[in-house]
């Protein structure tokens, strides 16, 4: 299986940050209810309650997250595999925006690794 590091596009950040490396990612496994098979490494977070944050998130095989909603925007790149989500599915290469106040579902069969970003972090499960 290739490295995290062949799927991962180019990463540049401002030189205040310092350096990145991909090999350096902590995966954690995410423990909120109703997701199954999923870890992330997050990437940044901010430290106001309605900052951004971004991640890098693995689904393994038959990993699903119910129906949640964003308060702000969320931007999912798929590095590898393929996610089925609440508005069809994404593969490799794939790019989906879900806007403010959108509610969405996610699953995979086949397993996934996605580049997560997130405008207003807080989130919370839709009804």
């Amino acid at each position: 299986m290739a490295s995290l590091l062949d799927k991962f596009p180019r990463f540049l950040l401002p030189k205040e940050m310092g350096s990145f490396e991909v090999s350096n990612l902590e995966f954690e496994p995410i423990s909120s209810a109703g997701r199954q098979g999923s870890s992330l490494a997050w990437l940044f977070r901010s430290k106001e309650p309605d900052g951004c944050a971004a991640a890098i998130i693995r689904y393994a095989a038959g990993g699903e997250q119910p129906l949640h909603q964003h308060h702000g925007c969320e931007v999912v790149y798929i590095l590898e595999g393929e996610m089925q989500t609440s508005q069809g599915m994404l593969r490799k290469g794939d790019l989906a925006l879900y806007p403010t106040e959108s509610s969405h579902a996610s699953s995979t069969r086949v397993g996934c690794l996605a580049l997560i970003i997130w405008q207003n972090f807080n989130v919370k499960r839709a009804s």
